[in-house]
């Protein structure tokens, strides 16, 4: 049977979209987390669902594991994307299958042909990929492969926001932060940048303020419960100071963003907007009272790139979506 998939393998998150054969889309996630299987990690995986064993040439790993490693490779090519691709195709396909699919890349590599041929060559082999996933043995074939533009997923879902103007696209990741600029619907390749700017360094310096200010010694998840705005056993007057630390925090990114945005030559306060991924959903407000009127924030902001890359391949695959 054909597939069509698209994987967009975030440094946090994993995003994967299917295309029924009816031209209706699946879409899922899971942490781009990966460490070598080991009783620790079988153990895990009877307490969550989100933990996945997968053996691929003889080496065992355990994906989606909250615990495990991400990578620190800006280009993407490295064993954990890789990893993380295969199993996520694999999750979402029978034997024998014949697999059409998309992945994301570095703007650094989309733009030198050489570099994305060993890019795809690399995460998406040609031909019979085998894989074992939680004990089961998948075979499929990679029919046909493409790799997007990481932030050019607005464009193809967005064009008409594109056409005869200067937009910048801002897409906040949960490690870093990818800012793409457009003339046109043409990318403006010397503005184009990536940034630390993601969720975490959000989290490491609101966590850095609440243990320096309110004397505790607080663990990201339980930061990540506060942006969450969950202070169910949070004296009222406490919780205050701690969104208002939140919110100084929040409006400190979107100034350094902003700054590394004039910094890389673009006219931030002469063209539109368009904030993607996930962190851009928890900055909203501050994006929305920073630059009313002319910035953009997808409801589904966390999968653009994923959509985007889906519609793009079934243009080239000249097929409806």
């Amino acid at each position: 049977m054909d597939r069509v998939i698209v994987v967009d393998c975030g440094k946090s998150e994993t995003k994967v979209i299917t295309r029924n054969h009816d031209g209706g889309l699946n879409q899922s996630k899971f942490a781009t987390k990966i460490v070598k299987s080991n009783e620790l990690t079988t153990l895990n995986k009877c307490l969550t669902g989100d933990l996945h064993i997968v053996e691929y040439e003889g080496k065992a790993y355990s994906i989606g594991d909250p615990d495990g490693a991400t990578s620190d490779s800006n280009s993407k090519k490295d064993m954990v994307h890789k990893i993380i691709t295969l199993s996520a195709i694999a999750m979402n396909v029978d034997n024998n299958d014949s697999v059409k699919v998309a992945i994301g890349c570095p703007l650094a590599v989309y733009t030198d042909k050489e570099a994305r041929e060993e890019y795809l060559d690399y995460i998406l082999p040609k031909g019979q990929i085998e894989i074992t996933v939680d004990g089961k043995v998948k075979k499929f074939y990679i029919a046909y492969r493409q790799c997007f533009a990481e932030s050019l997923g607005a464009m193809y879902l967005y064009p008409e926001k594109f056409r005869s103007s200067v937009v910048g696209v801002v897409d906040i990741g949960g490690l870093n932060i990818n800012c793409c600029y457009f003339n046109n619907m043409k990318l403006v390749t010397d503005s184009c940048f990536t940034d630390k700017f993601g969720m975490n360094h959000v989290l490491g310096r609101i966590r850095s303020r609440l243990n320096q200010k309110l004397d505790v010694q607080l663990k990201m998840f339980e930061v990540e419960h506060f942006i969450q705005g969950d202070f169910s056993y949070v004296a009222e007057d406490m919780a205050d100071r701690i969104r208002q630390i939140i919110a100084e925090e929040f409006d400190r990114n979107l100034v350094e963003i902003e700054k590394a945005c004039k910094e890389n030559s673009w006219n931030i306060g002469l063209c539109s907007l368009i904030f993607i991924g996930g962190t851009s959903l928890v900055l909203k407000e501050q994006i929305m009272d920073r630059y009313q009127g002319r910035v953009f924030i997808p409801e589904d902001s966390e999968y653009v790139n994923a959509l985007g890359f889906m519609r793009g391949l079934c243009m080239q695959l000249k097929i409806g979506v």
